[in-house]
């Protein structure tokens, strides 16, 4: 259960860091800019805001969903250690 800004933020980043999905298809697909994601993925921002966390949360969301191979540790409960 996502609780919180700081959840969504947290859970779409280890999304983002788990998927095979090309990142110049997510930024496509998440109506974001593809520099604006490089810079997400790489940790550039400490409060990135909640309309663009959504847009992505919700594509690798509804790709998972969808049937697209998304294997995350964020869904089993690992954690995931960003640099």
């Amino acid at each position: 259960m996502i609780r919180s800004m700081e959840d969504l933020h947290k859970i779409t980043l280890e999304l983002l860091n788990d998927t095979a999905i090309p990142l110049p298809e997510i930024a496509k697909g998440a109506e974001v800019g593809y520099r604006w994601l490089c810079d997400l993925k790489n940790g550039r921002f400490s409060d990135p805001g909640i309309k663009k966390i959504q847009r992505i949360y919700s594509f690798l969301n509804n790709k998972q969903v969808s049937g697209h191979e998304l294997q995350t540790s964020a869904q089993a409960g690992v954690q995931v250690q960003h640099e």
